[in-house]
């Protein structure tokens, strides 16, 4: 089943007249003032679209509008880590005894994480998200380089399997062999 002629024709013109109307540099919203909220954000988000494809730059910013304010979950999820683990997102906690011997003018603030999870989160969001990604795709990506962050600054690091000393001269010898013969 195929579309009539005219039904054709119509979509053809409706395509053209779109067409003539961008050519004049795609500033086709410049001076549209609107009073509606919605609206507004919808234009904003439309004029710092950096896409070249006009259909691609109205679904990119259609997206980003309908998903704006949506929280990535690695947010929601506080992990507390025992007083002896820590890493680069939780406060360092400094017993008596090491308040002694630090040599800092202000405790508090040197036990102040070095990243927050929130900022930091936003910050790669920000960025996976001008990388054309979708909402979803770069809340997952960023939700996992958090985790990733999370999982390579934990102190102290789980150790697994200690090699005995005559396996780990084994694997190094066979390491310096592969360097040597590339």
């Amino acid at each position: 089943m195929f579309p009539t002629d005219a039904v054709l024709r119509n979509l053809i013109s409706g395509f053209e007249s779109f067409k003539k109307m961008l050519q004049g540099g795609g500033k086709v919203f410049d001076k549209v003032t609107l009073t509606n909220n919605s609206a507004n954000a919808v234009l904003e988000l439309f004029s710092k679209s950096t896409s070249e494809d006009s259909i691609e730059k109205g679904i990119g910013v259609l997206l980003s509008y309908c998903e704006r304010g949506s929280a990535p979950d690695v947010v929601k999820e506080t992990v507390e880590l025992p007083v002896s683990e820590f890493d680069i997102f939780t406060k360092l906690v400094v017993s008596e005894y090491i308040k002694s011997i630090l040599v800092v003018d202000d405790i508090e603030q040197f036990s102040r994480p070095i990243l927050t999870k929130t900022e930091e989160l936003e910050k790669i969001l920000s960025i996976e998200s001008s990388l054309s990604k979708d909402r979803r795709g770069a809340e997952e990506m960023s939700s996992e380089l958090i985790k990733d962050m999370q999982a390579s600054t934990h102190y102290p690091m789980p150790v697994k399997d200690i090699p005995e000393a005559a396996e780990l001269v084994s694997s190094i010898k066979t390491f310096i062999d592969s360097i040597v013969l590339s």
